[in-house]
């Protein structure tokens, strides 16, 4: 890849990722209304989100923005150095989808009645069926 096309690459990746850090960080701030409203459509009433999730949410969506911004810094040292670039912003989205896949699973698993819903075929045979 010749260094123009590196560098538009790179710019649009960066672009693309700071829509992604935002939406991926503000879910995770809302995990809790998140697992809540999964609770309520698997059946449960009154499924008890600890406050756990929140604090963990919190972390997962700072976490989600600093790597965004380490990204950021470290892609423009790349450009102006002339190096290549464009594998920063791909490697760091890889991240995040790892980092959020496994915040949202360790928030599941601090709601045990929620992991006690899931493993029942009925409820999530109900929750598929809501989603029609």
């Amino acid at each position: 890849m010749n260094r123009g096309g590196d560098r538009i690459a790179t710019i649009l990746l960066l672009v693309f990722g700071a829509l992604g850090a935002l939406y991926l960080a503000a879910s995770l701030y809302q995990m809790p209304a998140s697992i809540a409203m999964v609770g309520t459509m698997l059946g449960s009433e009154s499924l008890a989100v600890p406050e756990s999730v929140t604090t963990l949410g919190i972390v997962g969506a700072i976490l989600l923005l600093s790597l965004y911004a380490l990204t950021l810094i470290y892609s423009l040292q790349r450009l102006r150095a002339r190096k290549l670039a464009f594998w920063v912003p791909l490697a760091a989205g890889a991240l995040a989808m790892v980092l959020t896949f496994i915040f949202t699973m360790i928030g599941m698993t601090q709601v045990p009645e929620l992991m006690t819903l899931l493993s029942d075929p009925n409820s999530t045979a109900n929750l598929l069926g809501s989603q029609r």
